[in-house]
């Protein structure tokens, strides 16, 4: 559990409002259909989301549990798997055609 995340999650919710990131546009329009893309450090879901509706296959990691709550909640879609523990990233199977990893240094 990341007690700074999930604090700010907590008050804030949706951080960086509900649009998708240029950078999140800029991989759904250069990858081809549909494509396995992991997104590390997926925060509440707004790219992942985003990819999702574009046809792209998608997994979310996040260690925040507010962030992958609000990811995985009502508003989101729930045809794509958001995990939070790095066991979990140990047993995947299979290969990704993108890593996103969008604003996780700061």
């Amino acid at each position: 559990m990341d007690l700074l995340w999930d604090s700010r999650y907590k008050s804030e919710a949706k951080i960086w409002g509900e649009n998708p990131s240029p950078t999140a546009k800029y991989l759904a329009s250069s990858l081809s259909m549909p494509s396995t893309i992991f997104e590390f450090g997926c925060g509440y879901g707004r790219d992942l989301s985003y990819l999702h509706k574009c046809g792209h296959t998608v997994l979310g990691f996040d260690v925040s549990s507010e962030a992958r709550n609000l990811a995985t909640g009502e508003s989101r879609c729930d045809s794509y798997r958001v995990v939070g523990d790095q066991s979990d990233l140990v047993e995947l199977e299979g290969t990704f055609d993108a890593v996103l990893c969008h604003r996780v240094l700061h």
